[in-house]
């Protein structure tokens, strides 16, 4: 009986401790529907976002969401790169709002 107990403490611990962090394997945020309702978008822009950050902004750089407001630093490094990465006027606005969204954690 004891030989059984452990056995499942065991498994319950590796379970509670290997529960969903919001994180993908490189370390970004995965689209939720809280962050989305918090930046104001909806879940399928900021999957969107999500889906042109890690596709097309992580072909040069490391997975690391810019920090601080957006709209005042970053939305122009953004709207330059969005050039040198070839993103439509569309796909640019889903990474601001994808990065603004996923920022809000």
């Amino acid at each position: 009986m004891k030989p059984l107990v452990f056995v499942l403490f065991t498994v319950f611990a590796c379970l509670v401790g290997c529960g969903p962090t919001g994180l993908d394997e490189s370390g970004l945020p995965q689209p939720r529907p809280e962050l989305a309702a918090k930046a104001g978008i909806s879940l399928d822009e900021m999957g969107e976002g999500y889906w042109v950050f890690s596709r097309k902004c992580m072909e040069c750089h490391e997975a690391r969401l810019p920090k601080g407001q957006i709209e005042g630093v970053w939305h122009p490094v953004v709207d330059g790169m969005s050039g040198n990465a070839g993103l439509s006027t569309s796909e640019n606005a889903a990474v601001v709002n994808y990065v603004r969204a996923a920022n809000l954690r």
